[in-house]
């Protein structure tokens, strides 16, 4: 009977140091399991970073690639000119013949009135046939230019062109 109590003795001993090893390997399971999900949260932190880099640098390399927009007013009756730096040339954005400016500082002259403002004629097709994909393009301002239509008789006007070089 002794030996039977010292083999049960044993065997609950090897149960203890099993069950306390079992455990042991649970919580370094454990461990493993928090760290692996640690990894994998900085991971997609990294992920989310790298992705918000990427949109930056897309962003910029579409603002670097895009042509910066010029804007020139030629008032009436004067000569004007546009110019691209070889080998960029001309598209014109938008162009209007008339006034949209009520300040005198913008085309003065005395004589004629700048009290109609709301007034102005779409030239963009005429100066886009004129002077797209070329380096230099002179800019009409006078009405006869545009087929001799006033869209705001007795006021002094200007041709206002916005264009790019690309």
């Amino acid at each position: 009977m002794v030996m039977n109590a010292r083999k049960l003795e044993d065997a609950e001993s090897n149960s203890f140091k099993k069950l306390l090893e079992c455990e042991e390997e649970a919580k370094n399971q454990e461990m493993e399991k928090n760290n692996l999900l640690n990894i994998l949260l900085e991971c997609e932190k990294e992920k989310n970073n790298l992705k918000n880099d990427l949109e930056k640098a897309k962003n910029e390399l579409e603002k670097a690639q895009k042509p910066e927009q010029r804007t020139i007013i030629i008032c009436e009756g004067d000569d004007g000119e546009i110019r691209c730096e070889n080998p960029k040339t001309l598209k014109i954005e938008s162009a209007i013949f008339g006034r949209s400016e009520s300040q005198a500082d913008v085309c003065p002259f005395s004589g004629t009135s700048i009290d109609n403002t709301n007034c102005r004629l779409d030239v963009l097709y005429r100066l886009s046939d004129l002077c797209d994909d070329k380096t230099r393009c002179p800019i009409p301002s006078t009405k006869s230019e545009f087929g001799d239509v006033d869209p705001c008789p007795g006021t002094y006007k200007y041709v206002e062109v916005t264009y790019t070089c690309a």
